[in-house]
């Protein structure tokens, strides 16, 4: 079975997202690379939504990748390092943390938007999110399904 993973950072909405197919066994750590940098939000950047952005704070781990076609591939079986290049972390002030890559995001109704303001670009993320999972759901209907970290 194939994973196919979002990877690069659109400028713009009509931009196609680059996709980047990986196996089970060799997930790269770049799957979701955006090219962020370290830059900070400013608090209060966005008020919609304001108990769903404070339940996104803290890290998440990969549990279950599932395809377009609603195939699913189990994560947690997955080397420590290759979990690691697919989790996500959020905080209070803004930053985004995607495996290596750091930026800083917002939130704007059921949308991510993760920035790198050096370049310009940015990314949106559709999402849905409880206490104790996070979904991140691509434009062609993937889905990537974390748990937080505990």
């Amino acid at each position: 079975m194939e994973i196919v993973f979002i990877s690069g950072c659109n400028s713009s909405d009509s931009d196609t997202a680059k996709i980047a197919s990986e196996t089970p066994s060799s997930v790269d750590s770049n799957v979701f690379n955006t090219a962020l940098p370290n830059q900070k939000q400013t608090q209060g950047e966005s008020t919609e939504g304001s108990h769903e952005i404070e339940l996104l704070y803290g890290k998440w781990q990969p549990i279950a990748y599932i395809d377009p076609n609603g195939q699913q591939v189990d994560l947690t079986e997955l080397p420590d390092e290759e979990k690691e290049s697919l989790s996500w972390e959020f905080t209070p002030d803004g930053y985004i943390k995607l495996g290596e890559i750091e930026g800083t995001f917002e939130v704007k109704s059921d949308r991510i938007i993760a920035k790198n303001e050096n370049s310009g670009n940015q990314k949106e993320f559709e999402f849905s999110v409880s206490e104790t999972e996070l979904n991140i759901i691509s434009d062609d209907g993937a889905t990537l399904k974390l748990s937080r970290e505990s």
